[in-house]
């Protein structure tokens, strides 16, 4: 199903240099998006299905194999960024640890390397509906935990603490982890239209979260976007007509498919809309204050499927990708969204819709993931990037140390200090491998001086 391990080249662009953390100035983002090897498991690249990072130098993930159908996975593969690569940990099989067939495991949360939890779902004997279940690796060995009732399948989860763990599912309604059970969270959440799906869910805090999702119905009612918010005390659901959108003309349909909480009064969704006259699509991107949801202008040369936030004036989008086959991210700087390039992927094509998953930090790290293939899709290889602080923002690629504008000895210290450290501000060509190609770079952008 996979390709041998290959590890595709990103070609980075001069508009998108990476800002320093330290010297960033307001709006501007606090780094960029640098292409990193995947784990490889068995002599083949591991497509990665979620990460979360515990500091720079310490990120969790995980990938899965599967049966020979292509679908169902048999095992989950665990491993961990030390800085400088992944590595993979462990391996549990899931044959025989379910009362069932494993049909999926969408997604991993924790509070380190070794308290992570995974969500998953699976088909009981002679099942009707789908059950989830939770999967637990305390750093040495691994538990799971299920219901004896139906719950749908799963797509997200939600950590709070070892005894306040969220399962997000097409139920809208989500089963709580409590230390020593599952359970469904009660009230349920009000379903005003049904046929209700799920696409992601962002957790505030203790008891207090956001679900994004769709209902449909086939009678004509408002069909379209959902979202429900339990604020610690009561549900609210939002649904098409609640939302402030840009356009005066009706809509056909809208989704939502992706979360970013930055605070209670201060959270971003993307998606899609499309018009009942013309017919047109349009990327959409909506913030919620506190008191409403509305629709702020972005780019339209991308559809966003993912968000992600690194602060309040720091936020990211990823969509499908375009002919160009240019990494067009979308990004917000407080004020307005507009569109940074962060590369253009050289023999490859994005595989389905781009960036499956999408996780940043305050710290200005993040990653990026998703699949990429090099002969149309019969075989795909994992896209791995992960957002960085530091870089240049001076005269030319040698230009990466303050004084800005000025080369001397600041920019051969920073850049052999790098280079030791496998820092990515030394990865001038942004290959994800630091080696002579870097430093034949830095040689030459040196000498010639920057531009008068």
């Amino acid at each position: 199903m996979f390709m041998p391990n290959h590890f595709h080249k990103i070609a980075l662009s001069g508009t998108a240099a990476a800002l320093s953390a330290a010297g960033a100035l307001a709006g501007q983002p606090c780094g960029s998006w640098v292409q990193v090897a995947p784990p490889t498991f068995q002599g083949e690249d591991l497509v990665m299905i979620d990460v979360v990072s515990f500091g720079p130098d310490n990120a969790s993930g995980f990938g899965l194999t599967f049966g020979p159908n292509g679908i169902d996975p048999t095992s989950i593969i665990l491993t961990h960024w030390n800085g400088v690569s992944w590595q993979v940990v462990n391996q549990v099989d899931l044959d025989g640890v379910l009362p069932g067939i494993p049909r999926g495991v969408v997604a991993m949360d924790g509070s380190s390397e070794n308290n992570l939890w995974f969500v998953g779902t699976f088909d009981p004997p002679g099942f009707v509906f789908a059950r989830p279940f939770l999967a637990h690796w305390d750093g040495s060995s691994w538990s799971f935990e299920y219901p004896d009732s139906d719950g749908g399948y799963m797509t997200d989860i939600g950590y709070v603490s070892d005894s306040e763990i969220y399962l997000f599912g097409d139920t809208v309604t989500p089963w709580v982890w409590d230390g020593s059970g599952l359970s469904f969270f009660t009230p349920p959440a009000p379903v005003s239209i049904g046929s209700e799906t799920v696409a992601d869910a962002a957790v505030l805090g203790s008891d207090s979260f956001w679900i994004a999702g769709y209902q449909a119905a086939d009678v004509s009612t408002p069909n379209g976007l959902s979202l429900w918010n339990w604020n610690g005390n009561q549900w609210s659901e939002i649904l098409p007509g609640d939302v402030n959108f840009l356009t005066g003309d009706e809509l056909a349909e809208d989704h939502v498919f992706s979360l970013a909480a930055i605070a209670a009064d201060d959270i971003w969704s993307v998606g899609d809309k499309q018009l009942l006259t013309s017919g047109d699509v349009f990327g959409t991107y909506l913030h919620w204050d506190g008191s409403s949801w509305t629709e702020f202008p972005g780019p339209q040369e991308i559809r966003p499927m993912t968000v992600a936030a690194v602060a309040s004036d720091d936020v990211w989008a990823f969509g499908a990708i375009p002919p160009s086959n240019e990494l067009l991210f979308a990004h917000w700087d407080g004020a307005a969204w507009s569109l940074i390039p962060q590369g253009t992927l050289q023999g490859v094509e994005l595989v389905g819709s781009g960036i499956h998953e999408m996780v940043t930090y305050p710290d200005c790290t993040g990653w990026a993931l998703g699949r990429v293939s090099a002969d149309g899709g019969a075989t795909a290889s994992p896209l791995v990037l992960r957002l960085t602080p530091g870089g240049s923002q001076g005269c030319n690629e040698a230009d990466i140390a303050e004084p800005f504008d000025v080369l001397d000895l600041n920019d051969i210290q920073a850049f052999v200090d790098g280079f030791l450290a496998q820092d990515p501000i030394a990865d001038l060509n942004g290959d994800g491998v630091l080696d002579l190609n870097d430093v034949n770079l830095f040689i030459t952008a040196f000498a010639n001086g920057c531009p008068s």
